[in-house]
């Protein structure tokens, strides 16, 4: 059993970015390192978003699988895709290296062994448009795993204790 956590369902306003002229754009930071085995069902999640006015940024810690030649697949296909290969494999540091690179108002980050529903981008901003100036939006993931090629989810809520679905201030 492999076990896939869809999580990072979230983005941040990055206030060093504020160039888009109005319109909200959203980079979104993948993580790569040694993932050829999911990285296509990553980026199919990402590049298929219903929400369009994103660029992808892949972080590549030095993978020594096909991952770099998949990335290069998919940017030559789809021009919103920037592949940046560091040599540092932290997963910290690939992030770090995204954010200094992101040309959007907000921030995205994804594994590169996560997917993204769809409309995730799209269900946030929707968020952000309706209660404006938010710095930050969070949603609920789900955790899928294969077995005999039946793929299985389970519900997990971020916030049991709390009240959820509201704005904090």
């Amino acid at each position: 059993i492999t076990v896939y956590v869809n999580c990072q369902l979230f983005f941040w306003n990055n206030k060093y970015n504020l160039s888009t002229g109005g319109v909200i754009m959203v980079s979104i930071i993948v993580t790569v390192h040694n993932a050829d085995k999911y990285i296509r069902e990553c980026l199919d999640s990402v590049v298929n978003q219903t929400y369009k006015d994103i660029e992808i940024i892949c972080v590549d810690g030095g993978s020594k699988d096909l991952s770099p030649e998949i990335l290069k697949e998919y940017q030559a296909r789809d021009n919103r895709i920037r592949i940046i290969n560091d040599i540092n494999t932290s997963y910290g540091h690939k992030i770090n290296i995204g954010i200094k690179e992101a040309k959007g108002d907000y921030v995205a980050v994804i594994e590169s062994d996560d997917i993204y529903e769809n409309n995730m981008v799209e269900i946030l901003m929707g968020v952000h448009n309706r209660y404006k100036d938010l710095d930050f939006v969070n949603g609920e993931y789900r955790f899928f795993w294969d077995v005999d090629g039946v793929r299985h989810y389970l519900e997990h809520n971020l916030y049991n204790i709390q009240p959820y679905n509201c704005v904090i201030n």
